[in-house]
């Protein structure tokens, strides 16, 4: 499975890439961030609100690990299912980061 796939993105040129994944990159932190916090609490459609925007923005810049992986966490929360102990968290956090690199490795962001 590849780490980012651009293919949504094709008909964009270089600079509005850019633009996208460094507002993708900024915002997917900051949700990750209050979803972290959040997951071992009861607090489940803030947690199900949080992985769904996760999980679109993640399909738009094609980041499919984790869109997949915050899906899983939206279904949970949506049917109640506690996450606490599950590292779906870790999970989304270490699929996210190794997008990230990828981003920056390739010069993707200038």
């Amino acid at each position: 499975m590849p780490i980012l796939n651009l293919y949504n993105l094709k008909e964009f040129d270089n600079n509005l890439i850019s633009q996208i994944l460094s507002i993708y990159i900024t915002d997917v932190t900051k949700d990750i961030s209050q979803l972290t916090a959040l997951i071992d609490g009861d607090n489940y459609e803030q947690i199900r609100r949080l992985a769904h925007k996760i999980v679109g923005s993640s399909k738009t810049v094609g980041a499919i690990k984790v869109s997949a992986i915050a899906e899983e966490i939206e279904e949970k929360a949506e049917n109640k299912i506690k996450l606490s102990g599950k590292n779906l968290d870790i999970a989304l956090s270490f699929a996210f980061n190794e997008v990230k690199e990828h981003i920056y490795k390739n010069d993707l962001i200038t």
